[in-house]
């Protein structure tokens, strides 16, 4: 979600919500031409996986495992307002329901003198062997953004496999080196808040 700080200077609102299904299964897979890395944040292991060019668009991805049982995490990833907490800037979170298993998540932002707001389509579903949040924001000015993040059973008691994977299409040209070096360092700050919030909330096995 870092990729909101570059483009809140330019805009203001967002348009009316898509009604089709969020396609985020191309986010999960080996991306063309992938950089790989791992990384340590803290006490944890991370994968990191990134790709941007003007054709494809920019993708950032990461995967690392929460000290904390996998329906524990789900409740505490599907609670939206925490984005106000755990996310630098954020004023006001609304979550209106959409349907089953679908919302719309309205996020007032403040970045230097300036308020915005921006509404993202969020799903949710509970897949066999794994639980999925998938989000969207479509944007005449900014683009296409989509992101999924994924939990899995771990190996070991009380432990999830996490993964974040976003993507996004400029609707414009636009830098995409500089837009991933702000999406990486956005979410490797926040794997570690996170980190940091589950080690003080849930009770398991730590690394």
């Amino acid at each position: 979600m870092g990729l909101w700080l570059i483009w809140f200077l330019i805009c203001a609102a967002s348009p009316a919500l898509a009604s089709e299904p969020i396609d985020t299964a191309f986010l999960q897979g080996a991306w063309p031409k992938q950089r790989v890395r791992t990384l340590e944040i803290g006490r944890y292991p991370a994968r990191w996986r990134q790709q941007a060019s003007r054709a494809d668009g920019v993708f950032a991805g990461l995967e690392f495992e929460a000290p904390c049982p996998r329906q524990e995490l789900w409740s505490r990833t599907t609670d939206y307002a925490d984005l106000r907490d755990d996310v630098p800037g954020v004023l006001k979170v609304e979550v209106t329901p959409q349907g089953p298993g679908r919302w719309e998540v309205t996020v007032q932002m403040q970045v230097l003198w300036k308020t915005f707001r921006l509404r993202f389509e969020v799903e949710e579903a509970r897949l066999a062997g794994q639980d999925e949040v998938r989000f969207r924001l479509s944007h005449p000015v900014i683009g296409e953004y989509r992101g999924v993040c994924w939990l899995r059973d771990a190996a070991g008691s009380g432990r999830t496999a996490v993964g974040l994977a976003t993507w996004l299409q400029p609707a414009r040209p636009v830098p995409v080196r500089l837009i991933l070096l702000v999406e990486r360092m956005a979410l490797l700050r926040g794997m570690r808040n996170f980190l940091e919030s589950l080690e003080r909330t849930c009770y398991t096995t730590r690394p």
